[in-house]
């Protein structure tokens, strides 16, 4: 017979009713069924919204949910049922792809980002899929009651276990029961099933099935007399009581398990061959497979097929002709019902019924497997690219099974496998890393590498040398031994090898090297992003932009670093690079926390929370962790800190994290600090140290330890091994270098050395001070910097960064180091005789409240002495306008980052990439009108706009939603549509850009008319300026304009600022605002020059002439002479 045509079908989903029906009565199970059905929304019961029903094959678990079920619609839910069947052989998140499509009423599509997010969603994680997966589930739950069934969850694919586990999580307070059966001994045979199962623990309750005993039998029809060699066979399993009533069959001598399915192989060994061909065909093809795709691979002739189905009928093994098995078990034998070359040849005609579709790509993949060791080509072509659809679908972990199949059919093919066992290898390389991280990938990289030497393919080589992504660890024998490959590669590259793979060999060079080679990692980091940008290839840039943030993470590049993270970001959303968006997410953050720009950062952890608890791979949950441990530090949480850096530990020696040690112990040091038990930490650090000899940061600390404890001369003695300041390294710890050897300076009297390192920490005064790359963090610049000035003498200007550090740290909510900074500029203030300060009571007692609040030991004699000293503040009257809150309708923030409050206090997640889009092009317009038709040319170029309409009512909904979630408002109010053109209705929507231009206009009129308040309103303006404008769209030009006007009332108010500052001799201001001025233009010769004076007046020496060295740089970058060398 020749192989069936390829047709192009749908996927099947089974009926939401779940399995046929048995025709033994329900007995032996009202106990459990009234458990769940207490759990039903609506019945009054308690507790998790999740049951598990679990059990041995046949022992009723799918029957007992049936009848929950038929008792569910009965009391008026709604009841949605997934079979899962196979999950290696289905679409990713299949049994959620029928919940979904059966809530929404769909009949097709098996893609579920498809079916739950918006058409123009973009690129999205995980989390969004989830939330927007949940958030169907949810609506229709609201309408009607739910339950929902997931049966045989021991085949389901990972990844749809996960978003089970994110539903059960989030759907707690929804009207809405899910339920899930599985297998116990198949879940545990699946050790990612188990682990799933198990982490479900705590959100569910579980129902565990035993046989039926003695008095259901009877029920069942069981003689009395014959219960108890019934039961003794039996195990009183359900099915296997069936076959013995139903269909006298003798019972078998071995365990219930073993006979069950002797018995069942006994049954289908009485049909005819046809009926065995006809019924094996059905299984091999699953649930709901049409009749002429069974008939096709079973291979019946015509005049036999419809004999043997009613006798397959007659014997209970079909429910109807068309239909299922009445058990999973059925079906298995089934399948042995036939030889194997016999059903090796159905898998053959199933894949070639199923063809090419890439949402059938799973299930042609599945029957190759079968289809015999001749076909192994087939198979490991099928297996790698379902694995990429599986990818493609967030469902990272099925595209691992999938490859690990592929493997082995590599494996047992050695010989014959060539160049396909490298890509094989490097495939599931990827996969791991995308889904375990570096420890479960690193071996298959490293069998990809010397299959790719044995090639002897410069291009192959070089694909195995710079991997899927870039590396995030950069010490130890690992990155040591990439490095090697990485050179190899380039030595042996041809002009074959392209530049955007080029510039990906060069940056993966620089992450490698960046321990023991920080200026080469550099290097190869600047070549990597030229070579990238030639080749106009946003994933090869987006690499090279990670190595050069990476190979460089001192304070001097901040402002670039917040750039290119930025167009990191961008990049990888218009190239669905997930990856890559997380890094550049966490990247951000990193400088987004450096810059102590709270609001932003606060908006990243907001995205990232959800992803580490649920659905975050262990490689980017290692780093969102980190920022949560952080967070809970500026809180003040030690506690919360020392639990969180323990879990920070925990992922870093499951991933082979080198670094992890470091990381925990600077973590813990600052917990530590805030419990008054910093001394115990120096064992840590002086291991630390040994570890890392080369690292001057354990030297620092290990100084400021010492000389906390009183231990002047230990103290001096470790900073004679510490490198003058001016020679430091320029790495992620110069900064908590500087701030420790400040105050280790003022401990111990070293005025040389306090003058070097004021000199150093002088540029950075802004900067909030990180333990490693967002790890951790140390506070402020300011305060230690000011505390160094005093004691240098320069009081006024030491007194001015305490009140900066008090400032900053208030700003990003930093309980611990806004405490220290108060209680620094009141001991300042106490020492200078200026008791009489109008600021003094406030700082002590905001203190003193704190350190009760939050449990800062670590302050209490310090405390205690100052309010010996300093009278109590007047308390503030109810009726104080200090006191009262401000009521704004609905924020949008467009500065340093974007971020939408609506009016409810809620901020949305956007699914939808594109409502997101035409929100910032409203607010970029300023409320002038928009034609629609110019809308929908920015939003989709070169698409027909008569096919456009619907796609942007449905945007202009979403960012009205958004705006105004209860629909509170009548629906113009913020967002208009008429006379053809959309605005926003700048009255009702507070946009952080507009109100900056508003302060900025205002100060500049007041600087215009000599007003005494200029200088205050030009600070106020500066402070309303939270970044650069719409800094995540770095590539659109409907931005260009709002970014000039940003721009140039930034620069004019700098200017003002700075001449002001002049005028009054307030040099520490003027170079502020000159630096200032620097970071919006590199090339502005006026604010180099103002820099170096005002360097030079302040005494900051050095500074001024490295000032003037990057003057004179600049200036030659774009030719302009240098009359007069400052």
């Amino acid at each position: 017979m020749t192989a069936a045509r390829p047709r192009r079908t749908t996927m099947r989903s089974v009926p939401a009713t779940g399995a046929p029906a048995a025709r033994l009565p329900f007995v032996g199970r009202d106990a459990d069924l009234f458990t769940l059905a207490a759990a039903l929304p609506g019945a009054g019961g308690h507790g998790p919204r999740l049951r598990l029903v679990g059990g041995e094959p046949g022992i009723g678990k799918s029957r007992l949910v049936r009848q929950l079920a038929e008792e569910a619609r009965r009391t008026g839910h709604r009841v949605v049922w997934a079979q899962v069947w196979q999950g290696a052989s289905t679409p990713p998140y299949w049994p959620w792809t029928q919940i979904v499509r059966e809530l929404l009423g769909r009949r097709t599509g098996v893609d579920l980002a498809a079916l739950v997010l918006d058409e123009d969603h973009g690129a999205v994680d995980r989390f969004e899929l989830f939330d927007a997966t949940a958030a169907v589930i949810a609506d229709a739950a609201r309408r009607t009651p739910l339950l929902v069934v997931v049966d045989d969850l021991h085949d389901a694919d990972p990844a749809s276990l996960l978003l089970l586990h994110f539903a059960a999580a989030h759907l707690r307070e929804e009207p809405v029961l899910v339920v899930g059966t599985y297998r116990e001994a198949d879940a545990a045979a699946r050790p990612e099933v188990a682990d799933q199962i198990e982490a479900l623990a705590d959100l569910s309750d579980r129902t565990t099935l035993a046989g039926l005993d003695g008095d259901a039998l009877v029920a069942l029809g069981v003689a009395p007399g014959d219960v108890e060699r019934v039961l003794a066979a039996t195990g009183g399993n359900p099915l296997y009581v069936e076959q013995v009533l139903l269909h006298e069959q003798a019972m078998a001598d071995a365990s219930p398990a073993d006979a069950l399915r002797t018995v069942l192989d006994r049954r289908l060994a009485r049909l005819s061959s046809a009926g065995r061909h006809l019924l094996a065909a059905r299984a091999v093809l699953g649930p709901g497979a049409p009749h002429d795709d069974v008939v096709a691979v079973a291979g019946v002739p015509r005049g036999e097929i419809a004999p043997a189905l009613d006798e397959a009928v007659a014997a209970d093994l079909l429910a109807d002709p068309g239909g299922w098995f009445p058990h999973a078990l059925v079906a298995d034998a089934a399948e042995r019902a036939v030889d194997g070359p016999t059903l090796a040849a159905m898998h053959r005609r199933a894949a070639d019924l199923v063809g090419d579709p890439p949402e059938r790509a799973a299930e042609r993949a599945r029957h190759l497997l079968r289809a015999g060791a001749e076909h192994w080509r087939d198979a490991v072509d099928a297996c790698r690219r379902a694995a990429t659809v599986a990818h493609r679908a967030m469902a990272s972990e099925e595209a691992v099974g999938l490859l690990r199949r592929a493997w082995e059919v590599v494996v047992a093919h050695d010989t014959e496998a060539g160049d396909l066992a490298f890509e094989v290898a490097f495939d599931l390389a990827g996969a791991e890393m995308a889904t375990a991280g570096r420890a479960a990938a690193e071996p298959h990289y490293g069998r990809a590498w010397e299959l790719a030497v044995a090639t002897d393919d410069p291009v192959t080589i070089a694909r195995a040398a710079a991997r899927h992504t870039i590396q995030f660890f950069f010490s130890g024998d690992v990155a040591a031994e990439h490095g090697r490959q990485v050179r190899r590669a380039l030595e042996l590259a041809t002009p074959a090898v392209d530049t955007a793979l080029r510039a990906r060999l060069h940056a993966a060079l620089a992450t490698a090297i960046l321990v023991e080679h920080p200026d080469g990692a550099v290097d190869h980091a600047a070549v990597a992003v030229d070579l990238a940008r030639t080749a106009d290839d946003p994933v090869a840039l987006g690499q090279a932009l990670v190595a050069e943030q990476v190979a460089d993470l001192g304070p001097r590049t901040l402002v670039r670093r917040l750039a290119t993270a930025r167009e990191i970001i961008a990049l990888a959303e218009s190239s669905d690079e997930r990856d890559l968006l997380v890094h550049g997410r966490f990247l951000l953050m990193a400088a987004l926390l450096e810059r102590g720009d709270v609001g932003a950062l606060d908006a990243q952890l907001s995205v990232q929370h959800d992803v580490i608890d649920t659905v975050a791979a262990p490689r980017f949950a290692r780093h969102a962790l980190w920022f949560r441990t952080t967070r809970a530090m500026l809180d003040g949480d030690a506690e919360r800190v020392i639990a969180l850096a323990e879990s920070c530990y925990a992922l870093a020696e499951a991933l082979g994290d080198p670094d992890g040690p470091a990381v925990f112990w600077g973590q813990v040091g600052v917990a530590r600090w805030m419990q008054g038990r910093v001394d115990e930490m120096e064992p840590a650090y002086v291991e630390q140290r040994r570890a890392e000899p080369d690292a001057v940061v354990w030297k620092a600390v290990l100084a400021w330890l010492a000389a906390r404890a009183g231990r002047l001369d230990a103290a001096r003695g470790i900073l004679a091994e510490v490198p003058a300041p001016k020679v430091l390294p320029h790495d992620q710890a110069t900064l908590l270098t500087l701030a420790t050897l400040a105050e280790t300076a003022v401990a111990v009297d070293d005025p040389e050395l306090g003058t070097a390192v004021w000199e150093e920490l002088l540029p950075y005064a802004d900067h909030v001070v990180p333990i490693g790359l967002g790890a951790a963090t140390w506070g402020t610049v300011a305060r230690p910097l000011g505390a160094l000035a005093i004691h240098l003498g320069h009081v006024e200007e030491g007194l001015a960064h305490l009140a900066h550090a008090i400032e900053v740290s208030a700003r990003l909510g930093a309980r611990p180091w806004l405490t220290e900074a108060q209680l620094d500029l009141a001991e300042a203030l106490v020492a200078l005789g200026r008791t009489d300060d109008p600021r003094l009571p406030d700082l002590v007692a905001e203190a003193a409240d704190t350190v009760e609040r939050c449990g800062l030991r670590v302050f209490d004699e310090r405390v205690d002495a100052l309010t010996a000293i300093v009278v109590p503040p007047t308390p503030r009257t109810a009726d104080d306008p200090s006191t009262e809150p401000g009521a704004p309708t609905a924020r949008v923030a467009v500065l340093g980052t974007f971020e939408v409050v609506a009016t409810d206090g809620t901020v949305p997640r956007w699914t939808s990439r594109k409502a997101r889009e035409l929100l910032k092009i409203l607010v970029a317009r300023r409320g002038a009108p928009v034609p629609r038709e110019e809308v929908m040319d920015l939003l989709w170029p070169d698409e027909d706009p008569s096919v456009l309409a619907n796609r942007l009512s449905v945007a202009l909904s979403t960012v009205r939603r958004s705006l105004d979630p209860g629909r509170g408002h009548p629906t113009n109010t913020f967002v208009a549509a008429d006379g053809g053109a959309l605005r926003l209705v700048t009255a009702h929507v507070d946009v952080d850009a507009e109100r900056f231009l508003d302060a900025a206009d205002e100060a500049l009129d007041a600087v215009r008319r000599n007003d005494p308040a200029a200088t205050e309103l030009l600070h106020a303006a500066r402070r309303a300026r939270s970044g650069p404008a719409m800094p995540d769209e770095p590539y659109a030009s409907w931005a260009d304009g709002l970014r000039r006007e940003v721009d140039a009332a930034t620069a004019a108010v700098l200017r003002c600022a700075a001449q002001l500052a002049e005028e009054h001799d307030d040099h520490l201001v003027a170079s502020e605002a000159h630096r200032d001025l620097l970071d919006l233009d590199p090339y502005d010769e006026g604010a180099h020059r103002g820099l170096i004076g005002a360097l030079r007046a302040l005494g900051a020496h050095g500074q001024a002439d490295a000032a003037a060295t990057a003057y004179r740089r600049a200036m030659d970058e774009i030719g302009v002479p240098v009359v007069d060398d400052p």
